[in-house]
């Protein structure tokens, strides 16, 4: 999708699953796609921040662009970022979509999560390595 400056965007118009990104491009590893999945985005930009900052990380705003209900997400297109006056020049000129996560969203997620630690019996052991650092095993050749 063509970057502009005022196209209001949500999770529909521009996210995929691992699976799909994938297929498009198969070199990518699967930990740097993870790496700007929602869990991680959820974590980085929002959880983090809101614990040890009082407000939201990088490239997150505390509003939503749009009414819908039905997405998990909506995109924030800046011109500059805020407090700036130039353009980033890497961007050379175009928006920074910056992500807002919907409550409703979140509120589901928090419910679904709840209900599925109520139904476990038993503690879960630590796992020996979190899912975002997967690695792919090297085969035996």
């Amino acid at each position: 999708m063509p970057l502009t400056g005022s196209q209001v965007v949500t999770s529909a118009d521009v996210d995929s699953d691992v699976a799909a990104i994938r297929a498009v491009c198969p070199r990518l590893r699967i930990g740097d796609v993870r790496q700007f999945s929602y869990a991680n985005l959820l974590y980085e930009r929002l959880r983090s921040p809101m614990s040890h900052e009082y407000r939201t990380g990088a490239h997150t705003v505390p509003h939503k662009m749009t009414d819908l209900v039905d997405v998990p997400v909506s995109y924030f297109n800046w011109i500059f970022e805020p407090g700036t006056v130039e353009k980033p020049p890497s961007r050379k000129g175009l928006p920074i979509r910056h992500i807002h996560f919907h409550v409703e969203w979140l509120a589901s997620i928090t419910r679904q999560v709840g209900k599925a630690a109520d139904a476990t019996k038993h503690p879960l052991p630590q796992p020996a390595r979190w899912w975002i650092h997967r690695r792919r095993k090297k085969s035996k050749t």
